[in-house]
């Protein structure tokens, strides 16, 4: 039968309701009647019918949740991490405050009114298909916790751990198959090596490594499945992280900020393949070292770190592959190439944060064209870091 293009469809379509008694002569007209008043009637008679329902949709997620995770021919499932917290609980109502500018996404962990708002932010990424998602508690750090609070810092550091994961885990109660990540972040500032640098000469690599063993103890209490000690700012501070919490019992999935910048804050992406190779020793010493991912820079950055380890003339990457040494990459998605340059300031950076467009119009298509390019060249855990 010869095909109808549109105009005739609906002609069809609506003729034949009215021979059905459906519509009157004049409402089933297209030349007479708008399209807007005529379409829902066609949507509700021949599409509505023959739509799944929202439970088939559902068991068909969950059944095939791993497979539609492939990449690329990938023999692994691919883990999808969340996106960024801080910046969803401002879009869902947090307010931008001078608390938010204090503690940043923590703010939501230090007022009791907020906390309702995190795990609702939890679930949503569970919802959207996250397979882990990541305790709010990049920001419950010492050097924070200290400028803002007196002699009780510690405790309400802990506290704040602790809370984040139960939050976490409150939001993954009716999705057992998802992963809580817990977070250890940046003990001074995240984009600064040199403000790291700083600091284990001033306090010392006892108290660097007591730190991190403090919030990955409280995050444990709270019930977390593994740590993710992320956007590291060298390997320095990534092995005080990983000597905190190597001992706890749970696995460990480490993530250097994703340019690997020097004390000069200029990008070194032609490292990844040295940190990929002191990664793989690590594992290979018997640390229970789940992936190396890059993270919080901008996309670009991360495919060259990729690109630098699957380049690696000495089979690096089929080494990574036989030791079970994932790969991941999450970017972040704002414009501050020139403000991590210059050097990142949490108390004077999180406000008036723009969106790069080509990342995150027509529903983060921008983004999602890297996130595959990331898989192609050997990542197995993605995601989204700020933005």
């Amino acid at each position: 039968q010869p095909s109808l293009d549109g105009p005739q469809l609906v002609a069809s379509m609506a003729q034949n309701l009215c021979s059905r008694g459906h519509l009157t002569k004049e409402a089933a007209d297209p030349q007479a009647v708008p399209l807007h008043q005529l379409g829902p009637k066609l949507v509700e008679e021949y599409m509505l019918p023959v739509a799944p329902s929202k439970e088939t949709i559902e068991q068909l997620w969950g059944q095939h949740r791993l497979q539609i995770m492939q990449g690329g021919g990938a023999q692994e499932a691919i883990l999808v991490l969340d996106g960024s917290t801080g910046r969803q609980l401002i879009t869902n109502g947090m307010p931008e405050d001078d608390l938010f500018k204090k503690f940043w996404s923590a703010r939501a962990l230090v007022d009791e009114a907020w906390h309702q708002l995190v795990v609702d932010t939890h679930k949503s990424y569970i919802d959207t298909g996250a397979s882990a998602i990541t305790t709010n508690s990049y920001c419950v750090q010492p050097s924070i916790y200290r400028r803002h609070f007196s002699e009780d810092w510690k405790e309400r550091m802990v506290h704040d751990a602790e809370l984040s994961a139960r939050l976490a885990v409150k939001a993954r109660s009716e999705a057992s198959d998802v992963r809580i990540l817990g977070s250890l972040p940046p003990l001074r500032e995240t984009h600064r090596p040199d403000l790291f640098a700083e600091m284990l000469q001033e306090e010392g690599e006892d108290f660097c490594i007591e730190m991190y063993r403090t919030l990955a103890e409280a995050l444990l209490r709270g019930g977390v499945d593994a740590f993710l000690a992320e956007t590291m700012n060298s390997w320095e501070e990534a092995m005080c992280a990983v000597r905190g919490c190597q001992s706890l019992g749970l696995p460990i999935l480490l993530s250097l900020e994703g340019a690997l910048r020097d004390e000069m804050l200029q990008p070194q992406t032609n490292l990844a393949p040295e940190m990929a190779r002191r990664a793989l020793s690590l594992k290979r010493q018997g640390v229970p070292l789940e992936c190396l991912g890059f993270n919080c820079t901008e996309p670009e950055i991360l495919l060259e770190c990729l690109r630098a380890i699957e380049a690696s003339p000495d089979g690096l990457a089929e080494e990574l592959r036989a030791e079970g040494l994932l790969l991941a990459a999450y970017a972040n998605l704002h414009d501050r190439k020139a403000v991590h340059a210059k050097g990142f300031n949490i108390e004077t950076e999180t406000s008036k944060v723009v969106l790069r467009n080509d990342l995150a119009e027509q529903g983060f298509e921008g983004y999602l064209d890297f996130t595959e390019s990331f898989i192609k060249h050997g990542a197995r855990i993605v995601g989204g870091c700020c933005g």
